[in-house]
Protein backbone atom coordinates (compact mmCIF):
# COMPACT_ATOMS: atom_id res chain seq x y z
CA UNK A 1 0.00 0.00 0.00
CA UNK A 2 1.30 3.46 -0.88
CA UNK A 3 2.03 6.02 1.88
CA UNK A 4 -0.77 8.24 0.57
CA UNK A 5 -3.31 5.41 0.63
CA UNK A 6 -2.25 4.54 4.19
CA UNK A 7 -2.63 8.17 5.32
CA UNK A 8 -6.03 8.43 3.61
CA UNK A 9 -7.23 5.34 5.48
CA UNK A 10 -5.94 6.66 8.80
CA UNK A 11 -7.52 10.08 8.28
CA UNK A 12 -10.83 8.58 7.13
CA UNK A 13 -11.01 6.33 10.19
CA UNK A 14 -10.09 9.21 12.51
CA UNK A 15 -12.89 11.30 11.01
CA UNK A 16 -15.70 8.79 10.60
CA UNK A 17 -14.76 5.49 12.21
CA UNK A 18 -14.20 2.10 10.59
CA UNK A 19 -16.87 2.55 7.88
CA UNK A 20 -15.61 5.90 6.60
CA UNK A 21 -15.52 5.65 2.80
CA UNK A 22 -19.01 6.97 2.00
CA UNK A 23 -18.93 9.82 4.51
CA UNK A 24 -15.54 11.00 3.32
CA UNK A 25 -16.66 10.76 -0.32
CA UNK A 26 -19.57 13.09 0.52
CA UNK A 27 -17.34 15.48 2.49
CA UNK A 28 -14.80 15.77 -0.35
CA UNK A 29 -17.32 16.04 -3.20
CA UNK A 30 -18.02 19.80 -2.85
CA UNK A 31 -14.25 20.47 -2.72
CA UNK A 32 -13.35 18.76 -6.01
CA UNK A 33 -10.99 20.96 -8.10
CA UNK A 34 -13.00 20.36 -11.28
CA UNK A 35 -16.08 21.78 -9.60
CA UNK A 36 -18.36 20.91 -6.71
CA UNK A 37 -20.31 17.67 -6.82
CA UNK A 38 -22.51 15.76 -4.39
CA UNK A 39 -19.80 13.18 -3.64
CA UNK A 40 -16.67 11.51 -4.93
CA UNK A 41 -17.48 8.26 -6.71
CA UNK A 42 -17.43 5.61 -3.98
CA UNK A 43 -15.61 3.11 -6.20
CA UNK A 44 -12.87 5.68 -6.78
CA UNK A 45 -12.61 6.34 -3.05
CA UNK A 46 -12.11 2.63 -2.43
CA UNK A 47 -9.43 2.46 -5.13
CA UNK A 48 -7.60 5.38 -3.51
CA UNK A 49 -7.79 3.62 -0.15
CA UNK A 50 -6.49 0.31 -1.52
CA UNK A 51 -3.63 1.94 -3.41
CA UNK A 52 -5.05 0.83 -6.77
CA UNK A 53 -5.35 4.50 -7.78
CA UNK A 54 -3.01 7.35 -6.87
CA UNK A 55 -4.55 9.75 -4.33
CA UNK A 56 -4.48 13.20 -6.03
CA UNK A 57 -2.64 16.18 -4.56
CA UNK A 58 -5.79 18.17 -3.78
CA UNK A 59 -7.10 15.52 -1.37
CA UNK A 60 -4.33 16.10 1.19
CA UNK A 61 -5.08 19.75 2.09
CA UNK A 62 -8.81 19.01 2.10
CA UNK A 63 -8.30 16.11 4.52
CA UNK A 64 -6.20 18.39 6.71
CA UNK A 65 -9.02 20.98 6.82
CA UNK A 66 -11.55 18.31 7.75
CA UNK A 67 -9.35 16.98 10.54
CA UNK A 68 -8.81 20.45 11.97
CA UNK A 69 -12.54 21.24 11.72
CA UNK A 70 -13.33 18.06 13.67
CA UNK A 71 -10.75 18.92 16.34
CA UNK A 72 -8.63 15.83 15.68
CA UNK A 73 -5.09 15.79 17.08
CA UNK A 74 -2.64 17.06 14.40
CA UNK A 75 -0.16 14.17 14.33
CA UNK A 76 3.04 14.58 12.24
CA UNK A 77 1.52 12.35 9.54
CA UNK A 78 -1.67 14.42 9.38
CA UNK A 79 0.29 17.67 9.33
CA UNK A 80 2.01 16.51 6.13
CA UNK A 81 -1.37 16.36 4.36
CA UNK A 82 -1.44 20.12 3.80
CA UNK A 83 1.80 19.90 1.79
CA UNK A 84 0.58 17.33 -0.75
CA UNK A 85 -0.47 19.92 -3.30
CA UNK A 86 2.40 22.38 -2.86
CA UNK A 87 1.84 26.08 -3.47
CA UNK A 88 0.75 27.69 -6.72
CA UNK A 89 2.63 30.83 -7.81
CA UNK A 90 1.25 33.85 -9.70
CA UNK A 91 3.56 36.82 -10.36
CA UNK A 92 1.67 40.05 -11.02
CA UNK A 93 2.29 43.43 -12.56
CA UNK A 94 -0.85 45.15 -11.30
CA UNK A 95 -3.75 43.49 -13.12
CA UNK A 96 -1.45 41.62 -15.53
CA UNK A 97 -0.14 38.09 -14.95
CA UNK A 98 3.60 38.11 -15.65
CA UNK A 99 4.20 34.44 -14.93
CA UNK A 100 2.55 31.52 -13.16
CA UNK A 101 3.13 27.83 -12.58
CA UNK A 102 -0.61 27.16 -12.46
CA UNK A 103 -0.63 25.53 -15.91
CA UNK A 104 1.89 22.90 -14.69
CA UNK A 105 -0.10 21.96 -11.58
CA UNK A 106 -1.98 18.65 -11.27
CA UNK A 107 -5.26 20.55 -11.02
CA UNK A 108 -4.65 22.38 -14.30
CA UNK A 109 -3.59 19.16 -16.02
CA UNK A 110 -6.85 17.64 -14.79
CA UNK A 111 -8.77 20.52 -16.39
CA UNK A 112 -9.57 22.68 -13.35
CA UNK A 113 -10.21 26.39 -13.86
CA UNK A 114 -8.80 28.97 -11.45
CA UNK A 115 -9.97 32.51 -10.69
CA UNK A 116 -7.43 35.04 -9.42
CA UNK A 117 -8.31 38.54 -8.21
CA UNK A 118 -5.70 41.30 -8.21
CA UNK A 119 -5.72 45.08 -8.58
CA UNK A 120 -9.50 45.09 -9.00
CA UNK A 121 -9.42 42.63 -11.92
CA UNK A 122 -10.89 39.13 -12.08
CA UNK A 123 -8.42 36.91 -14.00
CA UNK A 124 -9.74 33.56 -15.23
CA UNK A 125 -7.00 30.97 -15.86
CA UNK A 126 -8.09 28.38 -18.42
CA UNK A 127 -6.08 25.14 -18.73
CA UNK A 128 -5.41 23.61 -22.18
CA UNK A 129 -8.11 20.98 -21.75
CA UNK A 130 -10.77 23.70 -21.49
CA UNK A 131 -9.54 26.14 -24.14
CA UNK A 132 -12.37 24.97 -26.40
CA UNK A 133 -14.69 27.03 -24.14
CA UNK A 134 -13.00 30.29 -25.21
CA UNK A 135 -15.40 30.57 -28.16
CA UNK A 136 -18.30 30.61 -25.69
CA UNK A 137 -16.60 33.18 -23.47
CA UNK A 138 -15.95 35.45 -26.44
CA UNK A 139 -19.70 35.76 -27.08
CA UNK A 140 -19.96 37.75 -23.85
CA UNK A 141 -20.30 41.53 -23.86
CA UNK A 142 -19.92 41.78 -20.09
CA UNK A 143 -18.77 39.53 -17.26
CA UNK A 144 -21.12 39.41 -14.28
CA UNK A 145 -19.69 37.89 -11.10
CA UNK A 146 -22.23 36.80 -8.48
CA UNK A 147 -21.43 35.54 -4.99
CA UNK A 148 -23.71 33.48 -2.80
CA UNK A 149 -24.47 30.06 -1.34
CA UNK A 150 -24.82 27.08 -3.68
CA UNK A 151 -27.33 24.83 -1.87
CA UNK A 152 -27.45 22.24 -4.64
CA UNK A 153 -23.79 21.47 -4.04
CA UNK A 154 -23.83 22.01 -0.27
CA UNK A 155 -21.74 25.17 -0.53
CA UNK A 156 -22.11 28.10 1.85
CA UNK A 157 -20.03 30.34 -0.41
CA UNK A 158 -19.25 30.22 -4.14
CA UNK A 159 -18.93 32.41 -7.23
CA UNK A 160 -20.71 32.46 -10.58
CA UNK A 161 -18.99 34.01 -13.60
CA UNK A 162 -21.55 34.71 -16.33
CA UNK A 163 -20.58 35.91 -19.80
CA UNK A 164 -23.62 38.07 -20.53
CA UNK A 165 -24.40 37.97 -24.26
CA UNK A 166 -27.95 39.28 -24.37
CA UNK A 167 -29.50 35.84 -24.82
CA UNK A 168 -31.64 33.77 -22.45
CA UNK A 169 -28.88 31.17 -22.06
CA UNK A 170 -25.50 32.86 -21.54
CA UNK A 171 -22.36 30.84 -20.86
CA UNK A 172 -21.52 30.64 -17.17
CA UNK A 173 -18.98 29.02 -14.85
CA UNK A 174 -19.21 28.25 -11.15
CA UNK A 175 -16.36 28.15 -8.65
CA UNK A 176 -15.89 26.71 -5.20
CA UNK A 177 -13.72 28.73 -2.83
CA UNK A 178 -10.77 26.37 -3.44
CA UNK A 179 -10.69 27.56 -7.08
CA UNK A 180 -10.24 31.23 -6.09
CA UNK A 181 -7.16 32.83 -4.58
CA UNK A 182 -9.11 35.56 -2.81
CA UNK A 183 -12.79 36.39 -2.53
CA UNK A 184 -13.97 39.87 -3.57
CA UNK A 185 -14.14 42.52 -0.86
CA UNK A 186 -17.40 43.53 0.79
CA UNK A 187 -16.97 47.09 -0.50
CA UNK A 188 -16.96 45.75 -4.07
CA UNK A 189 -20.55 44.50 -3.81
CA UNK A 190 -22.75 46.21 -6.37
CA UNK A 191 -19.79 47.69 -8.22
CA UNK A 192 -19.67 48.09 -11.96
CA UNK A 193 -16.73 49.39 -13.97
CA UNK A 194 -14.62 46.36 -13.06
CA UNK A 195 -12.58 44.21 -15.48
CA UNK A 196 -12.47 40.48 -16.21
CA UNK A 197 -9.65 38.94 -18.23
CA UNK A 198 -9.15 35.41 -19.51
CA UNK A 199 -5.68 33.77 -19.62
CA UNK A 200 -4.27 30.64 -21.21
CA UNK A 201 -0.84 28.99 -21.22
CA UNK A 202 2.02 31.45 -21.60
CA UNK A 203 0.48 33.18 -19.73
CA UNK A 204 -1.37 34.82 -22.62
CA UNK A 205 -4.30 37.16 -22.17
CA UNK A 206 -7.03 36.05 -24.58
CA UNK A 207 -9.99 38.19 -23.59
CA UNK A 208 -10.84 41.37 -21.68
CA UNK A 209 -14.38 42.33 -20.71
CA UNK A 210 -16.08 44.99 -18.59
CA UNK A 211 -17.35 43.39 -15.39
CA UNK A 212 -19.53 43.94 -12.37
CA UNK A 213 -19.81 42.18 -9.04
CA UNK A 214 -22.88 41.53 -6.91
CA UNK A 215 -24.38 39.36 -4.20
CA UNK A 216 -26.98 36.70 -5.00
CA UNK A 217 -29.44 34.93 -2.74
CA UNK A 218 -28.44 31.55 -4.19
CA UNK A 219 -26.41 30.14 -7.07
CA UNK A 220 -26.88 29.45 -9.92
CA UNK A 221 -28.23 32.99 -10.34
CA UNK A 222 -27.97 33.59 -14.11
CA UNK A 223 -29.69 36.99 -14.17
CA UNK A 224 -28.62 40.13 -16.00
Amino acid sequence: MSPRAKTLREAGAALYGEVWHKQLAVALGPRHPLGPRAAIDLRLMRRWASGARYVPDWVGPELHRLLMRHGIEPTPTFEQLKDWGGMMRIDNDGPEIVSTDYFETPNARAGALFLSVNAGVFRLLVPPRLEYALCEMKTGREAIISRGPWPEMGRDDALELMFEDGTDNPFALHFGVEQIDRMPLREDEGRSGLICTVWTTGPTRRLILPARYRRALTLPYMRR
